[in-house]
């Protein structure tokens, strides 16, 4: 999770974007406290808010790819988010098989 939002922000992710009830990611991380019990969970949670409120001055934000930046791998998202093809997965309320990731160009009209 932390390295998904990692690789993501390299890439210019826009921190500020929010989602259908206008929280912006941040707003998203669970309180701390609720996993007093939870190995290692403490310091992953504040390591993401961290990473989401403090760790993006001076970074370019609201497209996915910097200009001039070299294109990121469909391999490296997936290793950075602990997927793999064929895995399981959620999109909004829709189950599904990851058949593909990377980049890919359609035809005008």
């Amino acid at each position: 999770c932390l390295g998904a939002a990692r690789v993501l922000l390299k890439f210019g992710a826009d921190v500020d974007a929010t989602d259908d009830l206008g929280r912006r990611a941040v707003e998203c991380i669970p309180d701390s406290s609720s996993f007093e019990l939870v190995p290692d969970a403490q310091d992953l949670i504040n390591k993401m808010t961290r990473l989401l409120s403090e760790g993006l001055e001076g970074r370019g934000r609201g497209t996915l790819m910097k200009p001039g930046s070299s294109s990121i791998s469909g391999r490296t998202i997936l290793q950075a988010m602990g997927l793999k093809l064929n895995d399981r997965v959620v999109v909004g309320n829709k189950l599904g098989t990851l058949r593909f990731c990377g980049t890919t160009e359609f035809a005008t009209g």
